[in-house]
């Protein structure tokens, strides 16, 4: 599997442009996981499993969720 993704890269350099854009959505979204855990009002999309919000994400499909001022705010005071 490793191999196959090292030639990919080097195929195509955009390729592993991709994979890191992909892990950066991927951390961003383990990170507002954990700010909305404690709220009961959640949008649909966060209960979906990682790989399916991924792959919305690259479809289109899956929308950024704007974060209220107050989310804001508990994020800059840790």
């Amino acid at each position: 599997m490793a191999f196959i993704h090292i030639q990919n890269c080097l195929e195509d350099p955009s390729f592993l442009n991709n994979r890191f854009i992909l892990t950066s959505v991927a951390a961003r979204r383990s990170n507002d996981l954990l700010q909305v855990m404690d709220r009961p009002m959640v949008e649909s999309s966060y209960r979906k499993m990682t790989n399916v919000a991924l792959e919305e994400i690259l479809t289109g499909k899956l929308k950024a969720i704007q974060q209220s001022p107050s989310m804001t705010e508990d994020s800059n005071d840790q």
